[in-house]
């Protein structure tokens, strides 16, 4: 009994203890106030316990209304509750509040303006709507009173946005990549395109003019048409074609049938009937500027480029100490060397005979082989071509065994064929721009050429023919090779056996013909243009066992058969074998049945720069690798 009175007591004592705690140390909140505009005036905070029932101030502002209290500065959430919150809060004081309600018109959504009137204000972040420019903010529907931001109007207030629909013009080259497309224009519609002028050509082809369809059939007139729409204008290309007529300039006989239908990379058929002129030997068919004769047509180099009429040319014999000519109305034609002894390692041709330009120089004029040559140039080491020189005809230097260096002029339009064939000790060579071909076998078997050097391709040649620089089991000559943007066409082995390790093949470059590189056994990195559309059997085959190869075309190019790069049936065992494609176009290559069956497993689109590629050490003996390529 006494013990059960002990207990109850000490529990009351406990009881009490907490009481007293609870009464003098509960946890009280602060709600404070701010006015929300600059004053000195204050407003008390009031401090109380969760759950007390509130009651809050009423401030007073000269020239507003007091409109209630709100959690945050822009009023959007106003404080409703009647009793003391459990944490601690900060109410703004609210004072004639409008709202500003933005109609986007169409465009992206914006909140309103909630705000005290009076209060500064800026123009919100521009809306957005697909195709069309913000021009503004207006009061009206119709788009009359533009609204300039400053202070909170005194009323609810809704702004219109005003647009100007934009029309983006792209431009479609039409598969032709060479030429930089043009940039896309941004234009606000019922302003002209502006036409964008390429400021290069594309060879063989005319640009007909920009059409809406890639079909060409209606075309976008820069004039008079005015972008309304987003659009895309495709470039149309008009393959040219040649007409070739023949004049025989006095002279007897049958004219020539006229040539229709030749491309730029066709030749023009050379007659087989000359012309007769009595007291005049035939010196060739020649172009002319106006009466006189400006260039000999080479009829196995020469490239047609315009609608153009041959003259026969009509000349007497001629002779001096060092050379036969034929001697035109205003320039010399060279026909033979006419010297026993050359006494001089330059021997420098003349730019003028009798007073007249020296333009051609004749097929096998310098022709070491050609029984016909009474003398021959053995023992000239340099030779310096005429000034004004237009035309070197095949053969013209054949087996020149002295000749090492060589400038080809600016007027020279082709080098014919087999030129400078078997000039084994040939180690220098200068084509200057101007030139536009290069003619079959013209370089064949320069064994020394440049194997210290570069060779350097001009961008004005469009063809570099069969052979050119094929330098058959030696490879040693050519050791850097430069094919300048404008070179269209690679011919069948023109490169064949070159020392290079690597070459850029241009944008321009269409067509690499069959065996163009073959047996070059160093190369390693070989990069293709975007303008290439077919590439040769064996192009690259039987070259150096580790190869990079990047083509910077997205629809594959043409190849016919095996072959392509190495030696097929080991294709797959080179521990270093890659064809970087552009991103995206790996499937496209895959597509392509040659592609894919033989080179489906090599494909990448990251670019391997030359630090991590391995080139091999030259000289080494590639007769002993053809089995490992």
């Amino acid at each position: 009994m006494k013990k059960g009175l002990l207990i109850s007591f000490i529990l009351i004592i406990i009881a009490a203890i907490v009481g007293y705690f609870a009464l003098f140390y509960v946890k009280k909140y602060t709600i404070s106030f701010d006015l929300n505009y600059e004053t000195e005036q204050t407003v008390e905070s009031i401090k109380d316990i969760e759950g007390t029932r509130l009651t809050l101030p009423q401030p007073i502002r000269d020239g507003f209304t007091f409109t209630g209290w709100y959690y945050d500065e822009e009023y959007t959430q106003p404080f409703e509750l009647i009793k003391m919150p459990k944490k601690d809060v900060k109410l703004y004081a609210s004072w004639d509040m409008y709202i500003i309600t933005f109609n986007t018109n169409g465009g992206s959504n914006l909140l309103p303006y909630i705000k005290v009137k009076g209060t500064n204000i800026v123009a919100p972040t521009l809306p957005t709507k697909d195709s069309n420019r913000f021009l503004g903010w207006f009061t009206d529907a119709t788009l009359t009173t533009e609204y300039v931001f400053s202070t909170m109007p005194e009323e609810n207030l809704t702004l219109y946005a005003s647009w100007m629909q934009i029309c983006v013009v792209s431009f479609n080259m039409s598969g032709y990549e060479v030429i930089d497309t043009p940039e896309t224009q941004i234009l606000d519609a019922g302003n002209y395109v502006v036409d964008p002028n390429l400021s290069s050509s594309r060879a063989g082809y005319g640009l007909t003019g920009w059409y809406t369809e890639k079909e060409c059939v209606n075309e976008w007139n820069f004039a008079s048409d005015r972008a309304d729409r987003d659009v895309t204008l495709y470039a149309c290309w008009t393959q040219e074609f040649y007409t070739i007529s023949f004049n025989n300039n006095g002279g007897e006989g049958i004219t020539p049938a006229t040539q229709q239908g030749l491309s730029y990379l066709t030749k023009i058929t050379k007659p087989t009937v000359e012309p007769t002129y009595a007291g005049y030997v035939f010196c060739g068919w020649w172009l002319k500027d106006g009466v006189d004769f400006v260039q000999e047509w080479n009829f196995s180099s020469d490239l047609p480029s315009d609608d153009m009429t041959l003259y026969a040319g009509w000349g007497i014999v001629g002779s001096n100490e060092l050379y036969n000519f034929y001697e035109l109305s205003n320039c010399v034609k060279l026909v033979s060397y006419n010297s026993e002894t050359i006494t001089e390692e330059t021997l420098v041709i003349p730019s003028y005979i009798n007073g007249k330009k020296v333009l051609s120089i004749g097929t096998s004029a310098f022709d070491s082989m050609n029984s016909a040559n009474d003398y021959n140039i053995d023992g000239a080491s340099n030779v310096v071509l005429p000034e004004f020189l237009t035309t070197i005809n095949d053969k013209a230097f054949y087996t020149c065994l002295s000749l090492t260096d060589i400038v080809i002029p600016s007027g020279v339009t082709s080098i014919g064929k087999m030129a400078f064939s078997n000039c084994y000790n040939m180690y220098d060579l200068i084509l200057n721009e101007g030139l536009k071909n290069i003619g079959e076998k013209a370089f064949y078997q320069c064994t020394s050429l440049l194997t210290d050097g570069k060779l350097v391709i001009p961008s004005t040649c469009l063809s570099v023919e069969a052979s050119s620089f094929e330098i058959a089991f030696v490879n040693k000559a050519i050791k850097e090779l430069e094919i300048k943007n404008g070179v269209v066409l690679i011919g069948k082995s023109a490169f064949m056996y070159a020392y290079i390790l690597k070459i850029d093949i241009p944008d321009s470059v269409e067509r690499i013909e069959q065996e163009a590189f073959r047996y070059c056994y160093y190369l390693t990195r070989v990069d293709i243009g975007k303008g290439i559309q077919s590439i040769g059997n064996y192009a690259f085959s039987n070259c150096y066992s580790s190869m990079y190869i990047s083509i910077d075309r997205k629809i594959p190019p043409t190849i016919n058969a095996i072959g392509l790069f190495g030696t097929i049936t080991a294709d797959n065992q080179r521990p270093n074998f890659f064809i970087t494609v552009p991103e995206g176009s790996i499937d496209a290559y895959k597509a392509v049945v040659n592609w894919n069956y033989y080179y489906s497993s090599r494909y990448i689109t990251y670019y391997l720069d030359d630090s991590s590629i391995t080139y091999p050490n030259r000289p080494w003996n590639p007769q002993n690798k053809i089995a490992d390529i």
